[in-house]
């Protein structure tokens, strides 16, 4: 399930941001996303709920550069990077290959 919380900043004035909802995943949903929409022989997903890190390890990627690996994840999360419901995400991608050299 999503975590929510009620945002209260005094900084930005008495009530300006109260009443806005925001919502945030936890690492489980998010690695649940990119899974279900790529498929993965491995992925960690490790973060604070806010900025998030995440080592994705597939065979699609295979023949593709950088640009279009990050795009494939990205794709698998929907609108929650425009919603903020994923603020920030930082992502590893390796081919199988690359992943057995690198953990060679």
């Amino acid at each position: 399930m999503v975590a929510a919380y009620w945002l209260q900043n005094s900084q930005l004035g008495a009530g300006r941001l109260a009443g806005y909802l925001f919502l945030f995943m936890n690492a489980q949903e998010l690695q649940s996303l990119i899974t279900a929409g790529l498929p993965c022989e491995w992925c960690r997903v490790e973060g604070d709920g806010r900025h998030w890190y995440a080592t994705v390890v597939s065979a699609s990627f295979e023949g593709k550069r950088l640009i279009q690996r990050h795009q494939q994840v990205y794709g698998t999360l929907g609108d929650r990077m425009q919603t903020d419901e994923v603020h920030a995400l930082s992502i590893k991608t390796h081919t199988p290959a690359e992943w057995a050299r690198r953990s060679a």
